[in-house]
């Protein structure tokens, strides 16, 4: 039996782990641990979406200086259509701001979901890694 509410809804989202929720901090002082992207999808508005397999990002609800920002509806960091960026470019800005400000190294990984990506889009983001 799940809890109600918010947390139930968030382990239901996580396979029924209670999803551990992070606050911004300074890196520097704790040792860098890795993150399995669970999923990445280019939703219907051209965002890119990166589902954390553990981790709510909760504290990035505006966009601000990073361009991206915490989609709660979808638990996923959103990426804005590219512009002047590509998508893999953006995959590569979330990558290293959320390695520096929360001492997460999030990669994709042989059990990474893509959901809607183009192959070439998939295959660029792969060869950053």
């Amino acid at each position: 039996m799940r809890p109600p509410g918010a947390i139930g809804e968030a382990m239901s989202a996580t396979g029924g782990k209670l999803p551990l929720t992070i606050s911004r901090r300074n890196a520097s002082n704790v040792k860098m641990r890795d993150e399995l992207i669970a999923q990445v999808t280019l939703d219907g508005d051209g965002r890119l979406l990166l589902k954390p397999a553990d981790t709510l990002f909760c504290d990035l609800h505006t966009a601000g200086a990073w361009g991206f920002r915490w989609d709660d509806p979808t638990s996923s960091l959103a990426v804005p259509l590219p512009r002047e960026w590509s998508y893999r470019d953006w995959f590569d800005h979330v990558v290293k701001v959320i390695g520096r400000e929360y001492g997460i190294h999030l990669k994709v990984g042989r059990d990474t979901q893509w959901i809607s990506v183009p192959a070439s889009v998939r295959a660029d983001i792969e060869a950053a890694v």
